[in-house]
């Protein structure tokens, strides 16, 4: 199929090109007159790009640190001078990215988050900007200053909080010129290039080309502009001849520069114009090789080539000749491949196709497909037997004929083809869905349809998936029977140790009057036998009758918790701090926590779980003096709550019997009667949560537990 005589398509159109070569260089030394002049304009507009950048991108920044502003300035805290809870916010909020002062109109620092809460210091480092809120009443944008918490260069981002037109307070972010210089990285145009960031007094505040130790230290006047963007000719400090554009802030009020070396400058240029001289070299060089000569050349064998691709395309018989043209040439080679090649892959789709018939008719549930328009075009052997359709009754049908279902309550449903169809997806199985066999044999099923989509996404059919759930749902409704059937003994025996808890106090109590009535009447008639006896019996009553309402308290603990109420449980555990009072004193104890958060649950559930986990370590104490730590961390959307002591500890081997009921391991020597940390365990599990400890001997243990943190409310 090569032709001997044939050639490059470059070698005619470079033989016509030596016919216009005059003309096009002259027309290319007017094109570079014009591009020395054009290059100049564009570095200049590069440069004032790169000022008017940095300008709205500093002052979007700080636009940005003033609605930050705005939104702490909505705190409830801040409104009632809650001055804890406020830091706490602003220290969550901002997440150590700047830090929050609050002063009053006078300067005195309030709050500052960059410093341990009440460790402020007394007044602020920055009165000049103070003093212009006050009496402007707007937001400012303060000059660089040093602050006089991190003993660091500083700015500040303010906004006034008024109160009857009159200035309460002022709440500045307070931001390091780092975040400036890290703007100014982002804004780097080029090598050579340098841009500065100055406030309204001429300090520096960022430069690019050095790592902070121009920081406070002034502009030079040529530089400076207060007024408008404009580009000059001037020096730097270090004497670098240099061009220079400015822009101002209209934030801040701060000054924008940027500029190069004069050389570099002019360097630009030259290599511009020399690299444009070498472009219109190469494009004569291609003008060259265009050929109106030849042209017919290469037209001929492209024609020729065209009509075979085609007849390609229509699936026709097509001749490929040999031509003079080589790109012509391989290009008809190219497509006799690609005919050879449609034939194979129509001859595997055939193969393919009849391969997934047979997979398809042999799985074990039942599959219909349809076209595009929702037509049956295959049935296999299960869904046959499940429609009680033939396959050759079904082809052609419309899908709602041969698949027709309904709902349990016997209503029709959408069929999941139209939707897969109209929605180009995969629909998953509707709930209780029956099909109705042709005779009209009802069978419960759970059915699937996803749509079948071309290479260009168009949907050109769709598949039906289902398969007969009877035994399924009749195993789902024994199951339901008898979840019913358990609900109620659990019911039962809630409500017989309710009964059995209260049946027993009253003979206990008679027991326990009688008791005291003998001591009492007969106290000084009695030998000390007679009187251990009777003050053993007391005893017992007393434990059986706190045994009787901590089993009460156990079981009425059951269930998960369904509840919107936020709780504090800063304020459940000094409730059981409060509740525990007198084991407190009397053991010298010393129990402490850190802020805790507030969750959704009922209060008197948390000061119950509190005042088991403190008694529990007040009982199990040492010959050290008690220690009791409380504190909170979020991993993943859960709080994390330990409550540490510094107690006698508990071995590995029982840290998980530990909250069973009745589980303890020190018999009579410790009081108490096993059910209080099985009822921790009831109300953390109420929740959702878990708990549980980590223990050595003698080393003390911490008890934990985990609870939902609940909605953005309850985050505090």
């Amino acid at each position: 199929m090569k032709h001997s005589g044939s050639f490059r398509a470059f070698t005619y159109l470079w033989l016509f090109g030596l016919g216009v070569t005059v003309p096009l260089l002259v027309f290319s030394g007017v094109l570079l007159f014009r591009s020395a002049n054009a290059q100049r304009s564009q570095i200049e507009t590069r440069m004032f790009q790169a000022v008017d950048g940095l300008v709205n991108d500093l002052d979007r920044d700080l636009d940005r640190d003033l609605t930050i502003l705005r939104t702490l300035a909505t705190s409830s805290a801040l409104a009632d001078a809650d001055w804890p809870t406020f830091y706490t916010q602003a220290k969550a909020g901002l997440q150590g990215r700047a830090y929050l002062v609050v002063t009053d109109a006078n300067g005195r620092q309030l709050v500052n988050t960059a410093t341990p809460y009440g460790q402020q210091p007394p007044m602020t480092g920055d009165p000049d900007t103070v003093a212009r809120i006050v009496q402007t009443k707007l937001p400012q944008v303060s000059n660089l200053f040093m602050s006089l918490a991190l003993k660091k260069p500083v700015f500040n981002v303010d906004i006034p909080i008024l109160k009857d037109g009159e200035v309460r307070y002022v709440l500045a972010l307070a931001l390091l010129p780092d975040d400036l210089r890290m703007l100014l990285a982002s804004h780097q145009p080029g090598s050579g290039w340098a841009t500065t960031i100055w406030d309204a007094k001429g300090v520096v505040l960022a430069h690019s080309q050095d790592d902070g130790r121009s920081v406070g230290g002034p502009v030079p006047d040529a530089m400076r502009t207060h007024t408008q963007r404009t580009l000059i000719r001037t020096t730097r400090p270090d004497g670098t001849d240099v061009m220079h554009a400015t822009g101002v802030s209209q934030v801040s009020g701060w000054g924008i520069g940027v500029n190069i070396p004069y050389a570099s400058f002019v360097e630009q240029e030259r290599h511009s114009l020399l690299l444009w001289a070498s472009a219109a070299v190469f494009a004569l060089t291609i003008a060259l090789a265009l050929g109106v000569f030849f042209a017919l050349q290469i037209t001929t064998p492209l024609s020729e080539a065209t009509k075979a691709a085609a007849a390609f395309g229509r699936g026709e018989p097509f001749s490929l000749t040999g031509a003079r043209l080589k790109e012509a040439e391989a290009f008809l080679t190219t497509l006799g491949e690609a005919r050879e090649t449609r034939e194979r892959l129509t001859d595997e789709v055939r193969q393919s196709r009849d391969w997934l018939k047979t997979i398809l008719a042999s799985i074990g549930e039942g599959v219909i497909a349809t076209n595009q328009k929702g037509r049956i075009t295959f049935l296999n052997g299960v869904a046959q037997e499940l429609t009680s359709w033939r396959e050759e009754e079904a082809i052609g049908r419309p899908l709602e004929e041969v698949f027709v279902i309904c709902d349990e309550a016997g209503a029709a449903v959408e069929n999941p083809v139209v939707r897969a169809l109209r929605e180009g997806r995969v629909i998953g199985p509707a709930n209780h869905t029956t099909l109705t066999a042709k005779g009209g044999r009802e069978i419960p099923i759970d059915e699937t349809a996803a749509s079948i989509l071309d290479a260009d996404g168009n949907v050109t059919g769709a598949v039906l998936v289902f398969r007969d759930v009877t035994q399924k749902k009749e195993a789902d409704d024994l199951l339901n029977r008898n979840m019913g059937d358990l609900r109620r003994a659990n019911d039962d025996l809630s409500q017989f140790v309710f009964a059995a808890s209260h049946d027993l106090q009253e003979p206990l109590r008679m027991i326990t009057s009688y008791s005291q009535l003998l001591q009492k009447r007969y106290g000084g008639q009695l030998d000390s036998e007679a009187e251990s006896f009777i003050s053993f019996i007391t005893d017992g009553t007393k434990r059986m009758r706190q045994l009787l309402e901590d089993l009460l308290a156990y079981t009425q603990l059951s269930g998960r918790e369904e509840s919107h109420e936020s709780v504090d449980l800063n304020e459940a555990f000094e409730a059981a701090v409060e509740n525990c009072r007198v084991a407190i004193h009397e053991s010298c104890a010393n129990v402490i926590t850190d802020l805790l958060p507030c969750v959704p649950g009922h209060k008197p559930h948390f000061i119950q779980l509190f005042q088991n986990l403190i008694s529990n370590a007040l009982k199990y104490r040492s010959e050290r003096t008690p220690q009791i730590h409380v504190s909170a961390e979020m991993n993943d959307g859960v709080w994390r709550v330990a409550v540490k002591d510094n107690g006698i500890g508990i071995k590995s081997e029982y840290q998980e019997q530990i909250f069973g009921v009745f589980k303890r391991l020190h018999g009579r020597t410790i009081p108490g009667n096993g059910i209080g940390l099985a009822i921790c365990k009831r109300v953390v599990e109420r929740y959702g949560g878990t708990i549980g400890v980590e223990s050595q001997p003698d080393a003390g243990a911490t008890f934990y537990f985990t609870l939902s943190a609940g909605s953005k409310d309850g985050d505090d």
